[in-house]
């Protein structure tokens, strides 16, 4: 339950308790707005358990690695950005990549990672016509590679010389030459709601067709795309899968924007496999995957991060994070030690976080009619 004082008075809380497999003592502080843990033995810190970030991405639509570096981009949403990040630690790369873009989704890098592709509205509210933009690397000359009305794209890849993008307003696939022009539809019917795309060679096509909650392929044939089979049905139970991304085994890694999961598919035997259980560290509406070397990152949209798993599926924490809310008040450990609420004074709002991995679990917006201050769990260990 949520305890909210008379007065708002500025508050620097302690808590004081031993969760199971972390170090023991969380202190919440309020002048840098994060919570901090050290050894409740010896008081040496031991980590940052969770912080503000007021920098990055909100809203992640699409995420990729360059080719020639390795680097995590990342498509924010929300605030019209394209971030970048270091991959092993997460760590922000500034400045932005670019800014001043409307609502970037999806995006690939052409084979040389000289080029970055994205779609990108046309304006902000993305009623008339769509957009595959590119930039130029390491410059960033940003210039528009096509343009289609009453599209919205979503999914980018890059195939030769031309880009391909996913049409999942008008249920089709489209391309155009990378180097601009007009667009070409290449599939036109039997999707629904399309989002992902992944190509396994120059003729094998993959498609995330969300609305039918189902992964499909096509071949090239005489020049023309033509469908092959349903790579994963959706009896396999991934509700709206969204991502697309092979894993160093080769199998088909697909996340479930729905059912906030994330399986892999033997492209071999059609054989499905869970990896990631269904909001295994804080994985909420997972937009996009990508696998570096044997880490699998995915862009956990209702978390706002890039969560890192290992091959296993097992979650090894929270390394990119976008703009998050300010960690300025109280805490609270609950009765098992396995879990941490955390509040935002400022931004009225209460997350919970796995005590162990410091992944995020759960927000809560508007909490109380006025700005919260401390939050207790119940005899019940519910919040």
């Amino acid at each position: 339950m949520l305890r909210a004082p008379s007065l708002l008075l500025p508050i620097l809380v302690l808590l004081v308790a031993r969760a199971a497999g972390a170090g023991g003592l969380f202190v919440a502080s309020q002048n840098s707005t994060s919570v901090l843990e050290y050894s409740s033995n010896s008081g040496a810190f031991e980590r940052v358990f969770a912080d503000t970030v007021a920098q990055g991405f909100q809203n992640p639509g699409g995420i990729a690695l360059r080719p020639s570096d390795g680097v995590l981009h990342v498509t924010s949403q929300a605030s019209g950005e394209i971030w970048r990040y270091t991959t092993a630690s997460g760590a922000l790369i500034t400045p932005a990549l670019k800014t001043g873009l409307y609502g970037p989704r999806g995006l690939g890098f052409d084979a040389t990672g000289a080029t970055l592709f994205f779609a990108d509205p046309l304006d902000d509210l993305a009623e008339t016509a769509n957009t595959v933009k590119k930039i130029a690397l390491p410059g960033g000359a940003l210039s528009v590679v096509g343009t289609s009305v009453s599209a919205h794209f979503c999914g980018v890849a890059v195939n030769g010389a031309q880009v391909f993008t996913t049409d999942s307003e008008g249920d089709r696939v489209v391309s155009f030459p990378t180097g601009g022009g007009s667009a070409t539809t290449v599939i036109s019917s039997g999707l629904s709601q399309p989002t992902g795309i992944l190509f396994r060679s120059a003729t094998q096509m993959l498609i995330a067709d969300s609305g039918s909650h189902r992964v499909l392929e096509y071949v090239l044939s005489g020049g023309s795309w033509v469908f092959l089979r349903v790579v994963l049905p959706a009896s396999s139970g991934v509700l709206e899968p969204c991502g697309l991304a092979l894993a160093p085994d080769g199998r088909l890694t697909v996340t479930g924007c729905s059912s906030d999961d994330v399986v892999l598919v033997n492209l071999t035997t059609l054989a499905v496999t869970p990896l990631v259980a269904p909001g295994a560290g804080g994985l909420g509406v997972p937009k996009d995957a990508a696998w570096s070397g044997s880490t699998l990152l995915v862009a956990s949209a209702n978390a706002n991060a890039v969560i890192y798993y290992n091959s296993g599926g097992s979650p090894t924490g929270v390394r990119a994070r976008g703009v998050s809310p300010t960690l300025d008040a109280g805490i609270a450990l609950s009765p098992t030690g396995q879990r941490l609420l955390i509040v935002s004074n400022i931004g009225n709002r209460v997350l919970e976080y796995d005590a162990v991995s410091g992944a995020l679990l759960r927000s809560f917006g508007s909490v109380c009619n006025f700005l919260p201050i401390d939050v207790a769990y119940g005899p019940d260990d519910r919040g």
